[in-house]
């Protein structure tokens, strides 16, 4: 499927005195725009992300602030997700696009209902997989016993010892992460993102490979977790519940949802509630997915998204 997509453009766009984003467009320069936007926060744009793009269209790729190879790498100043938002409208107005259709997964299925409901005018339509709606009990979930834990009480446990050997506290995990984070024992800050990896390997798929688990860490990867550390703790810089409090402003704009059954990462009682509030939504459960869609999955997603491209 990759070797379809052909690479017509790339740069970098100063979108601040400080950040760079770098972006890269695939495929027909004529055709639908569509926005791919990458997880995390804390990950990168990849080409695997052109996999659940139907043909024809205009694909861009871009890597958030401090993401992938935007510079400056790893950045938290001038990094909030309003930055991020405003950053998708300054993309779109370089590359010239009136509107596009957004499709994220994870995170980037949380930047794209908040550029849509920044940017309805702009906005053709949502792709979605993994709702992530980014509230605090949203994450809490991911990393408490009481929530993920009781799938994998064997992966929490692991969590657990490597918390007691260091004197921490898993209910006070946010901060004390950030300390450790934000300090200069380095092996300790490889040692702990080693053991979040785990435990996040743990979430992610719904036939794990044990040969996939996290390799050595590298000083990206540390970088990578202090990013997505920096926007858990300040709340994703979003309001309560701003997500589903502000979907009647875009209750007009056909959106496509594909989620695992069996996600525990971000568990589909998610993708239900924007779902339920998007009257031109359609969703689909795939029951043999967890956080990262498999094949099938990614098949119907491209399969729905293709009947969305009919109608905008």
């Amino acid at each position: 499927m990759l070797n379809t997509w052909s690479q017509f453009n790339q740069g970098w766009l100063p979108v601040s005195p400080r950040h760079q984003i770098y972006y890269a467009e695939y495929g027909d320069p004529d055709g639908i725009p569509i926005l791919s936007i990458h997880g995390g926060p804390g990950s990168q744009s990849k080409l695997s992300h052109l996999e659940v793009l139907p043909p024809g269209v205009r694909a861009i790729l871009f890597d958030q602030r401090g993401c992938g190879l935007s510079k400056p790498f790893g950045e938290l100043k001038q990094n909030t997700t309003q930055n991020l938002i405003s950053d998708m409208d300054k993309l779109r107005r370089h590359l010239n696009i009136d509107k596009w259709i957004l499709v994220g997964n994870s995170w980037g299925s949380t930047l794209a209902l908040l550029y849509a409901e920044t940017y309805p005018q702009h906005t053709l339509g949502l792709g979605l997989r993994s709702v992530f709606l980014a509230r605090p009990q949203d994450v809490l979930w991911s990393f408490s016993r009481q929530g993920a834990g009781r799938f994998y009480p064997d992966g929490w446990h692991q969590l657990e010892i490597f918390a007691k050997t260091h004197n921490l506290q898993l209910d006070n995990l946010l901060d004390q992460g950030w300390h450790i984070l934000t300090q200069t024992n380095q092996n300790l800050q490889n040692q702990f993102v080693q053991a979040i990896r785990q435990w996040e390997w743990h979430l992610m798929k719904f036939e794990k490979d044990p040969s996939q688990l996290p390799p050595e860490i590298t000083p990206e990867d540390i970088a990578m977790t202090k990013l997505f550390w920096h926007y858990w703790k300040n709340d994703f810089f979003l309001k309560p519940n701003q997500i589903l409090t502000n979907l009647s402003t875009i209750n007009h704009l056909p959106a496509v949802i594909v989620h695992g059954r069996y996600d525990l990462d971000c568990p589909p009682e998610q993708a239900w509630q924007i779902h339920q509030n998007l009257p031109k939504s359609e969703l689909f459960f795939s029951s043999h997915a967890s956080h990262h869609l498999n094949n099938d999955a990614k098949l119907w997603f491209r399969k729905l998204l293709s009947s969305l491209l009919l109608i905008v």
